[in-house]
């Protein structure tokens, strides 16, 4: 049996952090849309996004 570990404890806090910033800054400039696709950061030790442009309508 392969025993598989948790992630990192910080990552669950860290998720839900983001999360509430991107839904705080839709609500507060609803106008906003995505021009591109995300660009995501090549890292082996983050995964995350390098750059997200938008407009504002």
């Amino acid at each position: 049996m392969v025993r598989q570990w948790p992630d990192c404890l910080g990552k669950s806090l860290a998720v839900l952090e983001i999360d509430l910033i991107f839904n705080a800054v839709a609500d507060a400039m609803p106008g906003l849309r995505l021009t591109d696709p995300p660009r995501r950061l090549r890292s082996a030790w983050i995964n995350g996004v390098k750059e997200l442009r938008v407009r504002a309508d």
